[in-house]
This record gives C-alpha cells, structure tokens and sequence, in this order.
C-alpha cells in the first residue's frame, strides 16, 4: 500500500479497499499491486459507509458500475420526473410555460435569475462551472432544473443563444464511462421523456469552451444539436 495513505475501510468480498486521500473530490483507481483500491471524497466514504458497502445499492453504484471504475463528476440520480405527468410544448404553445409545468419547483419569471453557460459572443459573463454545480445540487434535492438550450440561429431571450426550454431531470454514468445529464423535451411527442434518448454529453468546442451537448433525437424542429446555453434558479431552492 502507498505511504501516507490511510485505508479507512476493506468492502465485504475481499477484493476492494476503500480509502480517503485528504480532500480528494473524485474517484480514482490505485494499484497496490494486491487489490483494487479505490480513493474516495469523504462525503462518498461516508456514503458507502452508512449503506455498508452494499454492492445492490445505488450509491454503491455511483462509484462501481459493471465490474469497473467509475471516473464521475457527480453521482447518479435516474429522474426526478418519474411518475409525473408529461407536459407538452403544444399545451400552451410555448416552451418556457411547457417547462416551468414539467418542473418541480417554483420558477423565477425573470431571466436574470439564470446562470449563462455558453454565449460564443460574450464569454466573459460565462459560468459554466457553477452552471453545473447547480444542475448537480438540485437534482440531488430532488428537483428538476429548467434549463435553454442552443438550436441554431439567433433569439430574443436574454441569452441570445438560448432557442428552447427543457427540464433536465436525472443524471448519471453511461456504458461508454461518460457523464451525463438527462432531460425532459416537451417539444419531442414521441422521445420526450425518453432518457436514454435525452441526455447531454460533455465536450468541448473547437476553440476549446467546454459544453454539455445532445445531438440525437433533438425536438426542435431544424435543429440538429442541442448545446446548453443557460440554467433557471429554482425560486424555492435559491
């Protein structure tokens, strides 16, 4: 085992060691030429912790999927949306209405209370970083996120980039090992609430600004990839 490290737990099966590395805030593997071991963020430790480190259990889940290790940006949640009734863009013929319905919380009814994530033409009034954080904090609470998306072309919202509204609903880890947040589109009839569908994958733009992304089964018609451009406060959250 490496020096300076603490091994704070061994998992059930003989086979995995659990430790904290100081604040380390994500999960890594460490061959110590013995056996798997896995560094946790100790909020996840304690996670594991109280569930005793149950393989069947979801949390377990957010740090092993499939046998193998999971390099996460956050934890898995399915959908927050699950069991509610689905609202679409032609029941009041607008996209934000159509959300703001979908969603769990209240809404703020003014765009300033938004975090911009991408506009090419401004990037210094940009965070993406704390665009994700909230996505992140309010789906572990439970609660949808309204969020504008680009689809091509310019509009009159307060971020020009920003064509449609959605509700981005659960997130989690794919088969490939990638991130993702899944969404909610009222204007998709037939894949709106599809989330195998519906899911945003990080990338980067050609001049290098990250972005979270969908270009499969986009709603809005003309458009052929969805680029998240803004999220909404949820009034009760924020």
């Amino acid at each position: 085992m490496r020096s300076g490290v603490l091994i704070m737990a061994v998992d059930p099966d003989g086979n995995t060691d659990f430790f904290i590395d100081g604040d380390y805030s994500s999960h890594t593997y460490v061959d110590d030429g013995d056996h798997q071991v896995i560094q946790l963020s100790k909020e996840n430790f304690q996670r594991l912790s109280d569930i005793n480190f149950d393989p069947s259990a979801e949390d377990y889940q957010c740090v092993i999927e499939s046998g193998k290790m999971r390099d996460d940006l956050f934890p898995t949640v399915n959908n927050v949306l699950s069991g509610s009734q689905y609202v679409p863009y032609g029941k009041h013929h607008d996209c934000l209405l159509s959300s703001k319905e979908q969603n769990t919380s209240d809404i703020s009814k003014y765009a300033s209370k938004r975090i911009d994530m991408y506009n090419p033409n401004d990037n210094s009034l940009l965070d993406f970083s704390a665009g994700q954080e909230y996505l992140v904090s309010q789906l572990l609470k439970g609660e949808s996120v309204i969020t504008g998306v680009r689809t091509g072309g310019k509009h009159g919202n307060a971020n020009g980039e920003t064509g449609h509204f959605l509700n981005v609903c659960g997130m989690g880890f794919d088969s490939k090992g990638r991130n993702y947040f899944s969404y909610y589109d009222n204007a998709n009839y037939k894949t709106g609430t599809n989330l195998e569908d519906n899911r945003f994958y990080l990338s980067l733009t050609s001049n290098g600004i990250p972005v979270w992304y969908d270009n499969t089964n986009v709603g809005v018609g003309g458009a052929t990839q969805y680029i998240v451009t803004e999220v909404r406060y949820n009034l009760s959250k924020k």
